[in-house]
């Protein structure tokens, strides 16, 4: 998959209700790197400088190589040094993410994350240009005000974007704002919360599909008919005035049928005595990440399936939950288990994982899903072998040890061939972190 140009007055629409979403060049957008970030250098070229330095966590016996010209290397180590460029490639975009408003401040803040409002029974008030972050997004997460604490908000954001990073080997779909989940509070205040729940869900799903033809202009103050510089992320959005459908902005096979509810009854396993104590070499850091690990997979959540299940290949099933032994008790007041269960009480971990064994099922068995999902990879592949490829040749010119990424990636090759690492990152990569969020 080739990454096309786009010229500067490609327009296909000036219609004026268009919605404006403004495009920064670094986004949940468009967070593939390509080249390197605005700087002093080349922006055609990689980043020279950042990585080609000593840091704490390096193996030091790999800091004093000389590595040799390119051309020089066996095919073998060639390979193995694009091999690490490309986990690096991915390893800087899920880093950079956790640094962008959409996870840092919305998963954090209580405040930040948006309130499921209620003029009347049912009625969705959204503004247009925030019908975006809805899209592209699987799940919805709605958080009972009373469920957690606001403080623990962001650790359970970091949570998820870590365990999403792990389903995918370190390579979700990340592009055009893609996402396991977004999440709205919602005040559980009277005896029938799940069926008000299901019913707001059912009319967000019902007006995200109406507006999915709905127009978006990503260049809304003048920026369509300037001068394009060479792209440092992709994809960098179409210039061309379009709806959110012809921009791949689309409601993903399971929002419609599924939600998550984070209730009050989150904690009930969570609270308690620590749940292991601190290893006696073991630094302070690693028994605080470990920690916090064990605290939040103690977290319970409510799946539950709204019946619009029409579209999917299959209708969606509670049972072999049932079966494996990994349902708890729903114990709530407001709803009654049928012949087949429509809502059901998990841990964290079982949610994820079980909409993720969807997601893989929806693409092998729908033609829709499945050329969906190859799109996306295919894409992804395209800009990470753009930017390897550029690396390789600025490091062809430059040295190997002179550009600051073929630097780090013929290191930690040397050292995996040994079967060590060149550094911590190598093994455990900074968004696996909880206890950070901004601090890259």
């Amino acid at each position: 998959m080739e990454i096309p140009d786009q010229p500067a007055n490609a327009t296909a629409n000036d219609n004026p209700q268009a919605i404006p979403v403004q495009f920064h060049n670094f986004s949940v957008h468009s967070p593939y790197l390509i080249t390197c970030g605005p700087g002093p250098n080349d922006p055609t070229v990689p980043d020279i400088e950042r990585y080609r330095q000593e840091g704490p966590g390096q193996d030091s016996r790999y800091l004093t190589t000389i590595s040799p010209p390119w051309q020089s290397l066996s095919e073998e180590m060639q390979n193995s040094i694009r091999q690490e460029l490309k986990i690096l490639f991915f390893e800087e975009t899920a880093n950079e993410l956790r640094s962008m408003d959409t996870y840092a401040v919305k998963w954090l803040q209580i405040l930040d994350i948006p309130l499921v409002k209620w003029r009347r029974p049912g009625e969705v008030d959204i503004k247009p240009e925030r019908i975006i972050e809805f899209l592209n997004k699987e799940v919805m997460i709605y958080l009972d005000q009373k469920s957690i604490l606001g403080s623990d908000y962001g650790m359970l954001g970091r949570y998820i974007f870590r365990k999403w990073l792990h389903l995918y080997d370190g390579r979700p779909p990340f592009q055009r704002d893609s996402f396991f989940a977004i999440a709205a509070r919602f005040q559980d205040e009277e005896p029938n919360g799940l069926d008000r729940l299901s019913k707001y869900h059912k009319d967000l799903s019902r007006m995200l599909s109406a507006h999915l033809d709905d127009y978006v202009d990503f260049y809304p103050y003048g920026g369509r008919s300037q001068l394009i510089t060479p792209p440092h992320f992709q994809p960098i959005p179409d210039r061309a005035i379009q709806s959110f459908r012809d921009h791949k902005y689309l409601i993903r096979p399971l929002f419609r049928a599924l939600y998550i509810f984070v209730d009050g009854q989150a904690l009930a396993e969570y609270l308690g005595t620590f749940p292991t104590r601190r290893g006696e070499a073991e630094y302070w850091l690693d028994y605080r990440q470990r920690l916090l690990i064990q605290m939040i997979s103690r977290v319970t959540v409510l799946l539950l399936k709204t019946g619009d299940e029409s579209h999917l290949s299959s209708p969606i099933s509670f049972l072999p939950l049932f079966d494996s032994g990994l349902a708890l008790p729903v114990n709530r007041p407001d709803y009654e288990d049928g012949v087949e269960p429509s809502v059901i009480r998990v841990i964290l971990d079982t949610a994820i994982l079980f909409i993720w064994e969807l997601l893989n099922k929806e693409e092998v068995a729908t033609k829709e899903a499945a050329n969906e999902a190859k799109r996306r990879r295919e894409e992804q592949e395209a800009f990470c072998e753009a930017w390897v490829n550029r690396v390789v040749s600025h490091s062809q010119q430059v040295g190997t040890d002179t550009n600051g990424y073929s630097w780090l990636a013929i290191r930690r090759a040397l050292a995996k061939k040994n079967s060590e690492a060149f550094d911590d990152d190598q093994v455990n990569p900074w968004w696996e972190s909880l206890r950070h969020w901004t601090a890259l």
